[in-house]
């Protein structure tokens, strides 16, 4: 192994005893070896340390959080730890494919300009069950219209240049769980990326995962529609991307009025519901979608996320 670390891999976690083990091994079993890991802990209260401590490799680089503070803070606090040329992302219950960091840093050696690559990506379940597989093309401009509504790319299939995102400002500390889709943004607005068409990572789909939790939807919808803002006020959109932007603003400013009519009904809501519904047809299949849910938490007493 060379003394190096060309790349920095950035692993955040909280209370990740289940999957971190599983993780941390399909990175050393990368047939790339100039890397380092930082492990950024969140005041973990399982056994999350000590697995990671368990490891016995110089490359791995172990920070704890003295309180519980959250990701975005957290990720923060770590990016100052990262040296590498190059940030990979690995979250705490995601697994690299053997050629992953391989695969992605020979494409920035054939093209010298790109900020970022990524790769397709398989999701798995909590026992390891395929259950998609997302293929990205490699089409600039068809890309860059779906991330004008959308984050399409995996954190942890995502490596990018260290010197570019200190120049977008790299991780915000103003996002809780959309700072992955912010960086994206900012590094693509004016720097060429590459896609990897092969399956580079399996990204893990749990039912703990904090994008379930009612508790936070709205949180995240406020997220996603102000990175949706920006977008709208500070890119040149064509025709296309326009119009994927502003159907999506819609549908998450749907969603966000939902959420809110679910707490406490409003007749100033409900009109802008409808105003929304008139612009915008589709979202009625938003709103049946909450009302078949809504039926089954009746009938089961369940929560149910929109």
């Amino acid at each position: 192994m060379k003394n190096s670390s060309k790349v920095s891999v950035l692993m955040n976690c909280y209370n990740s005893e289940q999957y971190i083990q599983n993780s941390i091994q399909s990175l050393i079993n990368q047939t790339f070896d100039e890397w380092e890991l930082i492990v950024w802990d969140d005041a973990s209260t399982d056994n999350t340390l000590s697995i990671a401590h368990s490891f016995i490799d110089k490359r791995i680089k172990i920070y704890k959080n003295d309180l519980h503070i959250g990701l975005g803070l957290s990720r923060v606090k770590a990016q100052e730890y990262l040296k590498g040329e190059y940030i990979s992302i690995l979250d705490s219950d995601d697994i690299y494919e053997k050629d992953k960091l391989k695969k992605q840093i020979q494409a920035f050696k054939e093209n010298k300009n790109l900020s970022l690559v990524t790769s397709w990506y398989s999701i798995i379940d909590k026992k390891n069950k395929e259950m998609n597989k997302i293929r990205i093309s490699n089409n600039l401009s068809e890309i860059k219209k779906k991330l004008y509504g959308d984050n399409i790319f995996a954190h942890s299939s995502i490596v990018y240049k260290r010197i570019e995102a200190e120049k977008v400002g790299w991780y915000s500390n103003k996002l809780e769980y959309s700072q992955d889709y912010d960086l994206t943004i900012k590094l693509l607005k004016n720097n060429p990326f590459f896609v990897v068409q092969e399956y580079l990572v399996k990204i893990r789909d749990s039912e703990t995962s904090m994008t379930r939790n009612l508790s936070l939807q709205s949180l995240i919808l406020n997220e996603h529609f102000e990175i949706l803002n920006y977008i709208k006020n500070n890119f040149l959109l064509d025709i296309n991307q326009k119009k994927i932007n502003e159907e999506n603003l819609s549908k998450v400013n749907c969603k966000m009025l939902l959420l809110d009519l679910q707490n406490k009904l409003s007749i100033k809501k409900i009109f802008n519901l409808m105003i929304l519904l008139i612009k915008y047809p589709s979202l009625i299949v938003i709103i049946f979608k909450y009302l078949l849910l809504k039926i089954k938490y009746l009938l089961f007493k369940k929560w149910w996320t929109v």
